[in-house]
């Protein structure tokens, strides 16, 4: 829980940003966006139920809308 503070406070801003626009920094995706990406990811996927019930849902989608795109996809399929 210590570190899920801590680290809360950063998606807190990441969620403040997807708030305003589409993606973190832009109107398109970002060096940004796919340096964060796995962040996020990792920190959604250590408690999904806990990060389902956040109050970050620009966070949620924008997330969601990553691990969908084909890019993602293409990246992450195995060989």
């Amino acid at each position: 829980e210590h570190y899920r503070a801590q680290g809360e406070a950063f998606l807190a801003r990441l969620d403040s940003l997807l708030q305003q626009r589409r993606y973190l920094l832009a109107a398109h995706p970002s060096l940004a966006d796919m340096a964060l990406l796995p962040f996020v990811r990792q920190f959604a996927h250590v408690d999904r139920e806990w990060f389902a019930q956040t109050p970050y849902r620009s966070l949620q989608e924008w997330l969601q809308g990553q691990l969908e795109s084909e890019l993602f996809l293409a990246v992450m399929a195995k060989q």
